[in-house]
């Protein structure tokens, strides 16, 4: 479905002699509001199922960003946000234990050896850091495989080896990388005692233009949010594009929902009442 295959769609669903009643960058402006009104009215459904599919191009996660004063400022590092839907926190908390000796056999991966049992287990995030072996040093994923014996690798599903140029090394302290969900948090919530928010089970306030981050200290935030609408339905010279596929970015259904919304506003401000009611009886009936 082209811009121009979605204009011509709405006008037979308004049926009217269209140039009477509003010109190309007049519909531009109506198709424009209906995306957000489209937008709004499936994310706001009961059924996440419905609206994560329709609302799937819409839709970031993972999204990494540094901290500015504890916080992610909107406008100037996500300028395309609308809503947030969840987000990992990270934090580097120091170990007091240090790895007293590296090894590196010339096959599979580093092996790091601590001196007592230590906090970390397999799976755990840590950077190394001071190490005399070289490549001991940065961010590794640990396999715990002894008491006091970790493996390091490079990835989470500890697939991806670590070699060295040296056979053995030493003296490496740690900082352990922990990443947890968090929910948003609002400021009538804020009164709770029970629920203080803690690099375990850290919160996040949107304020101020901001994404601000609690407790302080965290060193980098991974979000999903949904964004604006990516593209939109859009004319030149009177003439709407007959060349870019809508559909490889909205389902079918979303340009549908668009062209109802569409319908609203029109008949509402052509004071068409009838037809008002017309469009939205047949929106409830095809949701």
């Amino acid at each position: 479905m082209t811009a121009q295959e979605f204009d011509k769609i709405f006008q037979e669903r308004v049926d009217k002699a269209y140039n009477d009643y509003a010109s190309p960058p007049q519909r531009e402006r109506i198709y424009k509001q209906a995306i957000y009104n489209a937008f709004e009215a499936l994310y706001n459904m009961p059924v996440d199922q419905e609206w994560t599919d329709e609302l799937r191009s819409f839709i970031k996660i993972n999204q990494p960003y540094t901290l500015t004063n504890n916080a992610i400022n909107i406008d100037t590092t996500i300028p395309d946000y609308n809503h947030y839907l969840f987000s990992r926190i990270e934090y580097e908390i120091p170990v007091s234990q240090k790895f007293i000796k590296f090894t590196y056999s010339g096959v599979g991966t580093i092996r790091a050896f601590t001196k007592i049992p230590a906090v970390m287990r397999t799976g755990d995030l840590v950077k190394i850091s001071g190490a005399t072996m070289a490549e001991a040093n940065g961010s590794f994923f640990l396999k715990k495989i002894g008491i006091c014996v970790y493996e390091l690798f490079s990835n989470a599903q500890l697939t991806d080896s670590v070699t060295a140029t040296q056979l053995e090394g030493a003296d490496g302290s740690i900082t352990q990388v922990i990443r947890n969900g968090a929910i948003v948090i609002y400021s009538d919530e804020r009164i709770s005692r029970l629920d203080v928010p803690t690099r375990t089970n850290p919160r996040v306030i949107i304020a101020e233009n901001s994404i601000v981050v609690q407790p302080e200290g965290a060193t980098a935030v991974y979000l999903d949010y949904l964004t604006n609408p990516p593209v939109f339905i859009t004319q030149t010279n009177g003439v709407f594009d007959n060349t870019f596929d809508l559909e490889t970015v909205y389902p079918a259904k979303f340009l549908y929902q668009i062209i109802g919304k569409a319908e609203e506003i029109f008949n509402v401000q052509t004071k068409d009442t009838q037809s008002f009611r017309d469009g939205v009886s047949l929106e409830n009936l095809n949701p």
